[in-house]
């Protein structure tokens, strides 16, 4: 993020990376308070755990209550 002052001077003011979205995302901070956390240790990459809900494989047998 930069900022121009009054006098046209551009001041650079704020920068993100990696993790620095996180204060954005108020579901990090519940996982967080969790006893594991976020449970990344080990994973490939950092949030390697999510997923969006079109990319969740069905399991099977586990129809919602008012299906036959």
């Amino acid at each position: 993020m930069f900022f121009r002052d009054d006098a046209g001077d551009i001041f650079h003011t704020y920068s993100c990376f990696e993790r620095g979205l996180d204060m954005m995302n108020a579901a990090y901070h519940y996982l967080d308070l969790t006893p594991l956390g976020r449970h990344e240790e080990g994973l490939p990459y950092p949030m390697d755990w999510l997923r969006l809900r079109d990319q969740y494989t069905p399991t099977p047998g586990t129809a919602a209550c008012c299906q036959t």
